[in-house]
This record gives structure tokens, C-alpha cells and sequence, in this order.
């Protein structure tokens, strides 16, 4: 698809940056001469581990988004209810289509040959401890799991 041509508009399909984002001033595209260069390589036996921080860092800034470079594309009201009502569409036509569905117990693999035997077997009660038991050690890892912070991700 062309974006550039008069007749364009955007729609759903839409890709929400143009290149000219990505060439913004804010973005640095280097070469991983000049970001290595630019990381202290003082341990030589982490130099892999450094050249991948590195990467990622080049990465990372490549792939930043610049706010304030974009241009904002304001709809007008009546486009907004426009695109509204017709998402509202077709987001109803793919739920009446989930809804209408068979009525297979959900949970089981669509390939598994005669799931009726599968289901109508009971589930041995070692099984549900093993089951609660693990269940119970990732809560505990989950309400552990904490984040430190050490400088701003976005920045303005």
C-alpha cells in the first residue's frame, strides 16, 4: 500500500508511525562500532555479556517512539462515531460467532481424540494436591516478586 498517494485515509489497518518518526533527531541510529566503543569493556571474560547489553541499549533506542516528533492525526467527532458504531459492529459479529460455538468443555485441546473419555474420568486426588501445591508456591513467588527501580524508562 502507498500511504502517500491524496486519496488516502487512514483506518483501522492503518500503520500508526510513518518513517518519519523513526528518522526523528531524538533517535540514534549507530553502529555497534560506536556503541561498543562507547561501553567499558574492563573485564575481557564479560565482553559477550557487554556486547549484548550493548545491542540491546542500540535496540532500544532505535526502536524508541518519539512522542513529541509525531504528528497528531485529530478525527473529527462524526469520524469517531463513525469507526465507534462500526467496531462495535463487527466486535458483535465475532461474539455472536464465539457464542454460537458447540458446547465442548472448554479446556481440552480440539485434537484430542474422544474427549468424553478423557472427561469423564476423574482426576486422582494426589493429582489436586500437586496441582493446589504448585498453584500455592506461585502465589507466594507472585506476592514476593517485587521490582527495583533505577532510572526512568521514558524519557521526556
Amino acid at each position: 500500500e502507498d500511504n502517500t498517494t491524496q486519496g488516502y485515509e487512514p483506518s483501522e489497518r492503518t500503520h500508526l508511525l510513518s518513517d518519519t518518526v523513526n528518522n526523528s533527531p531524538a533517535l540514534r541510529r549507530t553502529n555497534s562500532d560506536n556503541i561498543s566503543a562507547d561501553c567499558h569493556p574492563s573485564l575481557p571474560s564479560k565482553k559477550d555479556d557487554q556486547n549484548a547489553l550493548c545491542r540491546l541499549v542500540q535496540n532500544t533506542a532505535i526502536n524508541m517512539i518519539d512522542v513529541g516528533a509525531m504528528d497528531s492525526h485529530n478525527l473529527e467527532h462524526q469520524e469517531c462515531d463513525v469507526r465507534i458504531k462500526l467496531y462495535s459492529q463487527r466486535l458483535q459479529q465475532q461474539w455472536s460467532n464465539l457464542q454460537n460455538t458447540s458446547k465442548m468443555p472448554k479446556g481440552i485441546l480440539k485434537d484430542v481424540p474422544k474427549p468424553e473419555l478423557l472427561l469423564s474420568l476423574r482426576v486422582q486426588a494426589d493429582d489436586t494436591l500437586q496441582i493446589n501445591s504448585a498453584i500455592e508456591k506461585v502465589h507466594i513467588a507472585l506476592k514476593n516478586f517485587k521490582i527495583e527501580h533505577k532510572e526512568a524508562i521514558v524519557v521526556p
